[in-house]
């Protein structure tokens, strides 16, 4: 017989009633009832008499009480020692009243870093003063702002925008990535990704995110070297930090991998080990999905033969070793670096990659089309004047059907 909704709202409330038949503490401090367990065993048994009677023994009251006597001795040893770490309820109860003006009580407003102030701690770094000059001279200009989640480069402006709410660590970090960015911009590193064949535009996008992640890196090093030990502390505590381990491990190893290429090749890499990969694709492959109904803009560099180009001009430092013209080769023939290891984003760039040879084919049958229609209109035109002039070679051309023309009789042409 099933329970109507009255039955159960009195079984939940006569549940209520009943005494707690399980008791527990939380560290021995604050107590908690449960009435969860009820007047039912914890578990159950299909086949009651598969025990046996030889087994008897084995769960007699001696052993019971055996085992009872040692857990009440173990527990009374933990009580005492327990006492003699018992935090004192003053402290406590000032830990709490922290916890709760902490958590209700007025927000202070964070201190807000200058841009001078970032750009004076980012030019502490090596690799971050050449940056700062080089934008500088190029007529880039650094500002403060709040509509950007956390910073970007306008190459129509010539501006770095960075969200003044930000740390002081994440500021410099972005402003040396942004200051990168714009140093590919004008290095010809940054390619318009929507413009390239699919393949090429992957090995492109994902070079280009690489780059930006190993200069965070590299300058967050050189500034834990010259004494800024937050930025380097920020790397660790961020999802960067298995790069900044690939790094480190190189320049520690040896100071001057720094400057030839080796630090800076090995982060790189080991960008392209992690998943990184999956998330940069998925959102390149989104972009190519949406602007896949309208035609590419035809550009004149010809990705297949200028990804080494691309590459080298990528790893250009304002000073050092460039890091990934020993590497460009290699790079685009090892499938760690081109491959597209996700099945979804797989699919999606297959079916792009069909969207595009299908369009150019269409595109080709069509001009071709009409090229044969115009010369078949002309040759058509052209045997009518000779079929004309075959007729009547004394001057009195045949009228072609569908015109219309006054034939004198004889005898009436004075008239």
């Amino acid at each position: 017989m099933s329970k109507t909704p009255e039955d159960m709202i009195e079984w939940e409330a006569a549940f209520a009633a009943m005494h707690p038949r399980f008791a527990y503490t939380l560290n021995n401090d604050q107590p908690v009832r449960c009435t969860i367990i009820g007047d039912q065993p914890l578990f159950y048994m299909e086949d009651e008499d598969i025990i046996e009677d030889d087994f008897d023994d084995l769960f007699g009251m001696d052993a019971i009480e055996g085992g009872l006597l040692a857990l009440g001795q173990s527990i009374d040893i933990a009580r005492r020692q327990d006492r003699q770490y018992a935090p004192n309820e003053a402290d406590r109860h000032a830990d709490f009243l922290a916890a709760a003006a902490e958590i209700a009580g007025p927000k202070q407003a964070a201190a807000v870093s200058s841009i001078e102030d970032v750009s004076g701690t980012l030019e502490k770094s090596r690799l971050g003063k050449a940056l700062t000059d080089f934008a500088a001279a190029e007529n880039i200009t650094i500002c403060h702002g709040t509509r950007n989640f956390g910073a970007s480069y306008d190459r129509a402006a010539g501006t770095i925008f960075i969200n003044r709410h930000l740390d002081r660590a994440d500021q410099v970090l972005l402003l040396a990535r942004e200051l990168r960015r714009a140093w590919q911009d004008k290095k010809g590193a940054l390619l318009p990704l929507l413009t390239l064949d699919p393949d090429h535009a992957i090995l492109v996008n994902r070079a280009q995110i690489a780059d930006l992640q190993t200069m965070m890196i590299r300058t967050a090093w050189e500034l834990q070297l010259a004494g800024e030990k937050a930025v380097w502390a920020r790397v660790e505590e961020s999802s960067l930090s298995d790069l900044g381990e690939a790094l480190a491990r190189e320049a520690y190893m040896d100071f001057r991998t720094l400057n030839n290429g080796t630090a800076c090749a090995a982060a790189f890499e080991f960008w392209f080990l992690s998943e990184r990969c999956q998330s940069a694709d998925h959102k390149l492959i989104q972009q190519m999905l949406m602007q896949n109904h309208k035609p590419a803009t035809p550009t004149e560099t010809d990705a297949s033969s200028s990804l080494i180009g691309f590459l080298t001009a990528l790893g250009t430092l304002p000073f050092g070793k460039n890091y990934l013209a020993p590497y460009a080769a290699m790079i685009l023939s090892d499938p760690l670096f081109t491959e597209v290891r996700d099945r979804s984003n797989a699919n999606f760039l297959w079916f792009i990659k069909f969207e595009r040879t299908f369009r150019e084919t269409e595109q080709g049958l069509q001009e071709s089309g009409s090229v044969h229609s115009r010369d078949f209109s002309r040759g058509d035109s052209r045997n009518d004047q000779e079929r004309i002039r075959h007729d009547d070679p004394h001057g009195a051309p045949t009228i072609p059907s569908g015109s219309a023309r006054i034939i004198p009789f004889p005898g009436t042409s004075g008239r």
